[in-house]
Order: structure tokens, then C-alpha cells, then sequence
């Protein structure tokens, strides 16, 4: 992989899926004024509770929460991805409380899915990038292993992240929030069906394909009072 190598460009081509999708009620695209700064609640739904404590089993909860690894785990430096690839040792610096964010979603019983938008092929010195993004957050203590998945793109990054949120809803999978490092990762999120209220915009930027979707902005100085709310809702299941 090429040092620079823009991999959120692909955006412009995934017009056309995104009336597909529309279509097939797999996703909405919410566009707006950029107005709303508070998300719904995450309300708790979709299981059979337990006869004790109202929570259903984590057996039959599959409820995810969608993180960015470039721009939401980390802090977003341009071309990190890229740096990385050709520097090994130049890893990314994380984003201070992001792995307190993941865990607490972790903890009350979300799954969680790391997106990486960059080609699978791509190598960390000689590792296979999944493996180096892995072992990159648990370094940095971010769940990884049981309930946790990194997920890379095959083909048009956006267009890849669309139909893989549409996969996971078809098999009965609720995403319930998505922690974007940018505009162009916000799109696929919202296009994919994620409630464009659940979604944060944590890099904020320009978007390169010039199309602006409405998501709720979350700058650093308020992610540990985004914590403390994300906490305070109490765990989905048991």
C-alpha cells in the first residue's frame, strides 16, 4: 500500500447502492441541518427478559456498537492508516477516553465492531492488518476477543460498509450507535441504517465526496461526559 493512499474516497460511487438500499428498507439516509446535539436514548428491546431483573439473557441480545478504528479509536491524524503501513513503529496515538467508551458498551452487553476502512491486503510491517489493528487495541484497552470484531472492507470501502450493516440487520443484528472519525465514514453509517441521531462525528472535516449527512458532533472535551451518559443507561442484558 502506497504512504497517502486515500482510502475514504470511494464515496462518490455509492449513490446508486444507496437507493437500493432505501428501497429495500436496509437504510436510511437522514440528511439535515446538523442540528441535533442530543441522541435518542438506547432503549433496552428485542429479547425475552429473565423473570428476576427485567434484563433479557446476553444469549439472545445481539446488539452492536459501531466504532471507526481511524478517526474515532484514534485521534485522527491525516493519513495514520498510511503512516503506519510504511512505518510500523509509527502506530496510531489512541483518542483519549475512546477505549473507556468501547468498554463501557462492552460491559453492558454490546457487541462491537472496529471498521477499518483500508484494502484487506494491506500489511503492518509483515502483518496482516486485522491482525495489527487487533493487537493495536487491546494494547491500548479496547475490548478485543469475545464480542468484538475488526472489520475491513472488500472493494468500494462505502458501498462494503452499506451492505455489511445491511448483512448484520437481515440476520437480526440492532446497531445502535456509530463512533465515525469523519464525514465520509458518517455516510455509509447513516446510509447503512444506523439512526443518524446515534451517530458521532468525532473528527469532524470535510467531507471529500461533498455530501453533508446529518450526525451528532462529539469533540474530545465531551467524550468523558458522553462516557458517564453511555454508562448511566445500565447494561441491555444479563
Amino acid at each position: 500500500m502506497a504512504a497517502g493512499e486515500p482510502y475514504r474516497s470511494a464515496t462518490r460511487r455509492v449513490r446508486w447502492h444507496v437507493a437500493a438500499v432505501l428501497a429495500l428498507g436496509l437504510g436510511g439516509l437522514a440528511c439535515g441541518d446538523g442540528s441535533d446535539t442530543e441522541a435518542a436514548p438506547l432503549a433496552t428491546s428485542g429479547a425475552e427478559t429473565t423473570a428476576d431483573t427485567g434484563l433479557a439473557s446476553c444469549r439472545d441480545v445481539d446488539r452492536t456498537v459501531v466504532f471507526s478504528v481511524f478517526g474515532a479509536a484514534t485521534v485522527g491524524a491525516a493519513g495514520e492508516a498510511a503512516t503506519w503501513a510504511v512505518e510500523p513503529d509509527a502506530a496510531p496515538t489512541a483518542r483519549p477516553n475512546a477505549a473507556a467508551l468501547a468498554s463501557t458498551y462492552r460491559d453492558a452487553g454490546y457487541h462491537l465492531l472496529y471498521v477499518a476502512m483500508v484494502p484487506p491486503e494491506s500489511l503492518i510491517g509483515d502483518r496482516p492488518v486485522v491482525d495489527a489493528i487487533t493487537v493495536w487495541l487491546g494494547l491500548n484497552g479496547f475490548p478485543v476477543g469475545e464480542g468484538a470484531r475488526v472489520w475491513v472492507p472488500e472493494g468500494d470501502p462505502s458501498v462494503a460498509l452499506i451492505e455489511e450493516l445491511a448483512r448484520m440487520g437481515a440476520a437480526g443484528t440492532e446497531v445502535d450507535a456509530g463512533y465515525a472519525g469523519d464525514q465520509d465514514t458518517v455516510f455509509p453509517l447513516v446510509a447503512g441504517g444506523v439512526p443518524h441521531d446515534r451517530v458521532y462525528d468525532m473528527g469532524g472535516g470535510e467531507v471529500s465526496s461533498g455530501t453533508q449527512v446529518s450526525s451528532t458532533p462529539l469533540p474530545d472535551e465531551a467524550l468523558a461526559a458522553h462516557v458517564a451518559e453511555v454508562g448511566a443507561l445500565g447494561p441491555i442484558c444479563e
